[in-house]
């Protein structure tokens, strides 16, 4: 694994430094069969003109690379994903596959239609798509996204999960129930709103979103995949939840957005196609239209009729609205005063690679790391993380939990320290396996100068990150940050 949360694996070596150095060396010049990279990094190393990037490339060449998720990304940038992997494949003979539950041939975007070598894996996929294991595992309820029948609010939102989640008990004689939002204050608005409900004392309530750490999260998925689970579980959460998270729910409610978003959430709901009567409830809180009112397929999905967009959900038929969406692109890219597709490419052929890197961005928002000095289980470290924080002497407290706050101030002191003797590699290579232990405490949110002040009462900016060091009074493990601490904030 080859990315920001990658730790290193135990070598053969003797000696501790330099098994650390070996295993940065491997990682640097990617020396594996198999690697897990992330696609922020892959893309830079075709793009860019720095060292650490370019080490890649050597290994790309007669490669199989697998792209996961590519819908994604801005649909302003599928066009440049679309001209980089055909022109690498053709070069460095790569076989690139895509996966995308909806995305269909982004190489329809290619400028000229004759470079198009993208060929469909399967040439029946509606008929996998058509298939009752995959199109009935769960149904769309849209009767709730009727304004005239249903006015949205918190109350009106409890009653009918209240409604839906008794009448899947009664059937199956346990139920967990899946709500999302689009926005983190509207999510946290509603866990507060309903913790304090009668009618749901008897079921766990439990809360995702981008400001819970990733052991919490590991922690909900471990439990709800136990036999100790409770028979009445709700869980409420942001858009966190669609990519990376194994949830396998009985019945979900949606704050609708776009219709990929819808998919995938649909997907976390009966995971395993072996439960009945599982459906998604879809609702409005209009909150849609400030987080996406810049996304290209938000703007042509106001264009298109209500019961067609439903009908596309239904049946699966993604290549119709995206044939919209490619439409718009196209437009865009031939227009004469435009920084389109064109010009990225002559930034490219110029070697003009900081103007590409600028005019290619898969993540647009400047982000901040958010670092919470708590107290973490070692469960949750691998066996490497643990012994080379035993060799710094940062070991588990009497509850058998690493202490973020040793954690971070030994981290200060690496940063500060002067390199000894020249041995610049065995300092990058700490940096690195302490970099993957440290994000097991970290958040990341999109910059804001409002939040970033507010934070500032809780505590400072060191070394590169946000350090909370009053957490105590705006952060807890099981919830993250606290609602009342928001001003316009956006966490991923």
């Amino acid at each position: 694994q080859i990315h920001s949360k990658a730790s290193f694996y135990k070598t053969k070596q003797d000696d501790f430094y330099g098994s650390l150095k070996q295993n940065y060396v491997d990682a640097l010049f990617v020396n594996f069969p198999f690697v897990l990279l992330s696609h922020i990094k892959f893309f830079n190393s075709l793009i860019s003109n720095d060292k650490e990037d370019n080490y890649l490339l050597h290994r790309l060449a007669n490669s199989v690379f697998i792209i996961d998720e590519l819908q994604s990304y801005s649909p302003s940038e599928w066009d440049k994903l679309s001209y980089l992997i055909n022109h690498f494949s053709e070069s460095l003979n790569i076989t690139f596959v895509l996966m995308s539950a909806t995305l269909p041939k982004i190489s329809k975007l290619l400028t000229d239609a004759k470079l198009d070598k993208f060929i469909y894996l399967v040439p029946n996929k509606h008929d996998y798509f058509n298939n009752p294991n995959f199109a009935d595992r769960v149904v769309f309820n849209f009767d709730y996204l009727n304004k005239e029948l249903f006015a949205f609010s918190n109350e009106s939102i409890v009653d009918i999960v209240i409604k839906h989640s008794e009448e899947y008990f009664t059937k199956s004689n346990k139920v967990h129930t899946l709500i999302e939002f689009v926005t983190k204050k509207s999510a946290k608005s509603f866990y507060e709103h309903i913790r304090n409900i009668d009618k749901l004392k008897e079921y766990e309530l439990l809360f995702i979103d981008g400001t819970v750490l990733e052991p919490r999260r590991i922690e909900i998925i471990e439990y709800l995949k136990s036999k100790e689970k409770a028979n009445k579980i709700i869980i409420v959460a942001t858009q966190v939840i669609e990519a990376g998270l194994n949830l396998d729910m009985d019945i979900g409610f949606k704050d609708i957005s776009i219709l990929d978003s819808e998919e995938q959430f649909a997907g976390r709901i009966n995971r395993n196609a072996n439960k009945m009567h599982s459906t998604v409830y879809l609702f409005n809180s209009d909150n849609s239209k400030h987080v996406y009112k810049n996304d290209l397929r938000f703007i042509e999905q106001k264009k298109i009729p209500p019961n067609d967009l439903y009908q596309i959900l239904k049946e699966k038929k993604f290549d119709d609205y995206y044939s919209y969406v490619f439409s718009n692109i196209t437009k865009y890219n031939n227009s004469l005063f435009s920084e389109n597709i064109s010009s990225f490419i002559n930034y490219l052929k110029t070697l003009k690679f900081w103007d590409a890197r600028n005019n290619f961005k898969l993540i647009e928002s400047k982000t901040i790391s958010v670092f919470v000095p708590l107290a973490i289980d070692h469960q949750y470290f691998s066996t490497s993380e643990l012994e080379y924080l035993t060799q710094m002497h940062i070991n588990a407290n009497s509850n058998y939990e690493i202490d973020g706050e040793e954690v971070f101030e030994f981290y200060t002191k690496l940063i500060s320290t002067k390199i000894i003797n020249n041995d610049f590699l065995s300092k990058k290579a700490e940096i690195k396996m302490l970099s993957a232990i440290m994000s097991k405490f970290v958040f990341n949110s999109y910059f804001n100068e409002n939040f970033i002040n507010v934070l500032r009462h809780y505590g400072e900016e060191r070394f590169g990150y946000f350090y909370l060091s009053n957490w105590r009074k705006v952060y807890s493990y099981q919830d993250g940050l606290k609602s009342d601490l928001e001003s316009d904030c956006n966490f991923l």
